[in-house]
């Protein structure tokens, strides 16, 4: 129908990280500046998370794009390890950031003081408070990606979104009512407790990519419930490669067909199997040859049918 309303359109996971730079990019100065213009802790450790935030997502960006636009002949082992990279580059910077705060912050607390001057950090605050909460809000629609780096930037905005919000509070709090000044302090400890739980995640999953391990055995009975969904579209199983490059899994499979079946329903056939793989596998890149037992016999190295 023509006059039927259009979707509204998503943003794709660049997009997001160009606005997410732009506007974090004119922020960031003018909160930096009123930070450390301030006693608080709690906001210098916020000012400094997003500085490190800004580092993050520029890299993201630029490693993501170089994957996209890459060429074979420079990168014949692919490009998928190029986000793992940048997401180790985010965890070693989030450790030695959230190490210092976290020292900062406990001397702090053995003497706590309440914070000055932070009425212009807490405003900026606020306003990266709804600009964090915004941008994880669009970003929805990523949560399924199977990349190590949205997962990444997506748990580093929901984090942020928290930490915001509970920084706001105590040092506010700290602030209006001395009997609260221990709270600027823990506002430092929170935002290192979240620097140092971002670093762990993300190079949990980095140290992974990096390995480029095989799949998982619950992924692989994922690869053959979506075979069993099909079976009856084929006349053999005779092969099933997998393998993970860049957080995505890759499966090759190999289905026999008899020599009289014709080539359009052999196509149409592997296409239904290829489409109930993807289903079990979600965000997997599946590719279903058809093929024949002499003609795999074939491809066997020497010796292989003794």
């Amino acid at each position: 129908m023509r006059d039927a309303v259009r979707a509204p359109r998503r943003l794709n996971f660049q997009q997001l990280q160009l606005v997410s730079i732009t506007l974090s990019t004119v922020i960031a100065g003018p909160q930096l500046v009123a930070a450390l213009g301030s006693t608080s802790i709690g906001l210098i450790g916020d000012a400094v998370f997003t500085v490190i935030y800004i580092l993050f997502s520029l890299l993201v960006f630029l490693t993501t794009r170089a994957a996209r636009h890459s060429c074979a002949l420079v990168f014949p082992y692919g490009t998928g390890k190029l986000e793992a990279i940048a997401s180790s580059i985010l965890a070693v910077s989030f450790t030695l950031s959230g190490l210092g705060i976290a020292s900062a912050s406990l001397y702090r607390v053995l003497e706590p003081s309440p914070p000055e001057s932070v009425a212009a950090p807490l405003v900026i605050t606020t306003i990266l408070l709804a600009q964090s909460a915004a941008l994880y809000a669009l970003s929805a629609p990523l949560a399924k990606e199977p990349s190590g780096v949205v997962k990444a930037w997506r748990r580093a905005q929901l984090i942020d979104v928290c930490g915001l919000g509970l920084t706001i509070v105590l040092v506010s709090a700290a602030a209006f009512d001395p009997r609260f000044a221990i709270g600027d302090p823990i506002a430092g400890c929170v935002i290192a407790s979240a620097m140092l739980y971002t670093a762990y995640q993300t190079f949990r999953n980095a140290f992974w990519e990096l390995a480029d391990r095989a799949l998982e055995e619950k992924v692989q009975l994922l690869i053959l419930r979506g075979l069993a969904d099909s079976f009856d579209a084929f006349d053999d199983i005779l092969d099933i490669r997998t393998r993970r490059s860049g957080g995505v899994p890759i499966i090759e499979i190999a289905l026999g067909f008899a020599m009289n079946r014709e080539w359009r329903t052999v196509v149409a056939r592997c296409e239904q199997v290829r489409r109930s793989v993807v289903a079990s596998v979600e965000g997997a890149e599946v590719l279903v040859l058809p093929a024949t037992p002499a003609l795999m016999a074939s491809q066997a190295p020497a010796g292989a049918a003794a």
